[in-house]
């Protein structure tokens, strides 16, 4: 675009063209990273042009094409700018002094001539320009040592008249690639950027600064013949990353007022750095040895390295003896589950033959960008299955006897008048009531128990029998139970009474464990087949009488389901554990589902509480055990028989079996 001022003088005779990339005396040095780096054109604005007097009404406005960089590519800030003019008697002559006012790094800029062209030529003795002109504009540092770019026009005086001369420029794009963009912390990434410009006069050079937001990768990447530049980096820290390369065109070989080359930025290229996967550790842990048709819980536990990606996620497959344990492999792998660094994941394994298993685990992770898989297979768990013998069974015979009974309606306190006495109630004689009535208590009290060698203690005197509860005796195995009677809540009728001892003697070596259990293997039969009392309404109270080997605080000292520790002679402990008090049910009938928190007594079955019948052969229920068995071992229980009050009056008779548990008998 030109712009035409009228002149009001005469300029005299017609300057020659100043030559382009004529030496410039007085402008600022440029740094080496800015040199003839070309920022665009001038343009003017004024009133009525040159005028051979310094009046305001002559003056100029400059208006440079785009902005100021913010430092010469070298650190050195720009904040300054100013404006000469050279041509035919006119030698760097300042039109813009340097100064901070308009300078901007966003926008074009806007400077005030310092004079007219007259009061220029006036105050710097020489004549008025003629012919054509040179305006040269220098961003600049603020003491002018270092230059980070220029702007040029051509001002061409003809008589009265000059006009403006813009600089032919080519522009040019600047085309970045990032390979890859996505990439793990510490890779390296390539950065190559393609300039191309718009025509085909002017001469590429320069060079591009490859930059992460504001912050430079490195210094500057010369442009090669191609217009390409590339550079590469392994510094990118993790997330994302706007890379951009800004080209700087070098106008050295385009000498003015030759077509010059502009600059240009790239679109940003987005690169995103992540972490790399996690390492993990996978450990396997558990018993290392068990018993057949048990249980055994197998743990997998996986440890991240470092915090990245967080707790580990996925799944983990176990496998016994090389092979996979179908519940836990495959489809059915265990999801991890925990916080922190560390999760875990377990698997339940219930082996039925004796044998060495040797269980290993391995972790998949769910992204495989995040963590690293691992197994346990240079440290697998080993366990060692053995089989469980029962070689001891005791059997007791439970009985008691229901008796018919009778019922009676009397009236507590009356005495039968004598044919000479007046009837009760008569007038003259009031009812005599008895003032120490002989209240019915409840049908008997028996406070069941052994003395220190195992004979039966009870007390009390059930329905006016001789102390001692139910009779039993340690010649025989069976247990008789005094009849059953009805309870003063009138609920059920029972009956109660002491276990005949058990006496378990181990002579074992090893100083092995054991425990006993017991169980009804049959319900209540009466001498009657049909008649029957559900075994489920039989409970005990396990009470420990005394041992060969150890001491302990006294006989029946233990409480329900506690452990004590005993010590024999050498200083040698066994922790002895107390079974716990299994409650008779509430007078339950045969094949009768439970009514929910109702005990199954001494006849558990597992399936009693869904309205179905229960099922047969029964569990067990545990008297005590002990985890170092030598010696011999006396231990009872007190029994209790609830039965429902519909009973059929028969002597009943149940099987109680006994069942010492352990290993090498």
């Amino acid at each position: 675009m030109k712009y035409t001022f009228k002149r009001v003088a005469a300029l005299g005779a017609s300057a020659a063209l100043v030559a382009a990339g004529v030496a410039v005396a007085g402008a600022p040095s440029a740094s080496a990273a800015t040199l003839n780096t070309y920022l665009g054109n001038i343009s003017t604005q004024g009133t009525s042009g040159p005028g051979t007097a310094g009046t305001t009404a002559d003056n100029f406005t400059f208006t440079t094409a785009n902005p100021c960089p913010a430092n010469d590519g070298s650190g050195n800030a720009t904040n300054s700018f100013r404006m000469i003019m050279n041509g035919t008697g006119w030698a760097n002559i300042t039109i813009v002094a340097a100064g901070t006012a308009g300078v901007s790094h966003t926008g074009a800029q806007a400077f005030p001539i310092a004079d007219n062209f007259a009061g220029l030529a006036s105050a710097n003795g020489v004549p008025l320009p003629t012919g054509t002109y040179l305006l040269t504009g220098f961003c600049q540092s603020s003491t002018g040592a270092a230059v980070s770019g220029k702007f040029y026009t051509q001002l061409v005086f003809s008589g009265a008249n000059f006009t403006v001369s813009p600089i032919p420029e080519e522009t040019t794009s600047s085309a970045l690639v990032a390979a890859p963009t996505a990439a793990l912390l510490g890779a390296n990434v390539t950065l190559t950027t393609t300039v191309t410009k718009s025509g085909s006069v002017a001469t590429l050079a320069g060079a591009v600064q490859f930059k992460d937001g504001a912050t430079n990768l490195g210094s500057p990447v010369a442009i090669n013949g191609s217009g390409v530049a590339a550079t590469s980096t392994t510094a990118l820290t993790v997330g994302s990353h706007p890379i951009t390369a800004v080209f700087t065109a070098d106008n050295t070989a385009n000498v003015i007022p030759a077509t010059q080359v502009l600059g240009s930025t790239s679109a940003p290229a987005t690169v995103v750095i992540s972490y790399p996967p996690t390492v993990t550790t996978s450990t396997v842990t558990g018993p290392t040895s068990g018993f057949i048709n048990n249980a055994i819980s197998v743990s997998s536990t996986v440890t991240a390295a470092d915090n990245h990606y967080g707790t580990p996620a996925g799944t983990v497959s176990f496998t016994d003896n090389g092979v996979a344990i179908p519940a836990c492999s495959g489809a059915n792998a265990v999801a991890l589950s925990g916080a922190g660094l560390v999760a875990t994941a377990s698997c339940p394994v219930t082996y039925t033959v004796a044998a060495t298993h040797t269980i290993s685990t391995a972790f998949t992770p769910t992204n495989l960008n995040a963590f690293v898989a691992s197994d346990s297979t240079a440290s697998p768990l080993v366990i060692v299955v053995a089989s469980i013998i029962p070689t001891r069974v005791a059997t007791e015979f439970i009985r008691t006897t229901v008796p018919a009974g009778a019922l009676t309606i009397t009236v507590q306190g009356y005495v039968t008048p004598s044919p000479t006495t007046p009837k009760t109630g008569d007038a003259a004689n009031p009812l005599v009531v008895n003032q120490t009535p002989n209240s019915p208590a409840y049908p008997y009290t028996v406070t069941p128990g052994y003395d220190a060698n195992g004979n039966d203690t009870g007390t009390g005197a059930p329905n006016g029998a001789a102390p001692g509860g139910a009779t039993s005796a340690l010649s025989t195995n069976v247990v008789v139970l005094p009849p059953a009677k009805l309870n003063p809540s009138g609920t059920f009728i029972t009956s109660i009474g002491n276990m005949i001892p058990v006496v378990v003697t181990d002579t074992r070596a090893g100083d092995l464990p054991y425990n006993v259990t017991g169980a009804l293997t049959t319900d209540f039969v009466g001498l009657t087949p049909a008649n029957k009392i559900d075994g489920r309404n039989l409970g005990w109270t396990p009470i420990f009488i005394k041992s060969s080997r150890f001491t302990s605080a006294g006989t029946g000292s233990i409480a329900n389901g506690a452990t004590v520790t005993l010590t024999d002679g050498s200083g040698r402990t066994t922790a002895l554990t107390n079974g716990a008090v299994v409650a008779p049910s509430n007078g339950i009938h045969v094949g009768e589902a439970l009514t929910s928190g109702w005990s199954e007594g001494l006849r558990p079955t597992g399936n009693n509480t869904d309205g179905t019948p229960p099922t047969y052969p029964a569990g067990t229920r545990t008297l005590f055990s002990t985890t170092h068995g030598a010696g011999t071992i006396w231990y009872g229980a007190n029994l209790s028989l609830q039965a429902p009050t519909d009973t059929t009056p028969d002597a009943y008779q149940a099987t109680l079996q006994l069942t010492a548990n352990g290993t090498g008998l």
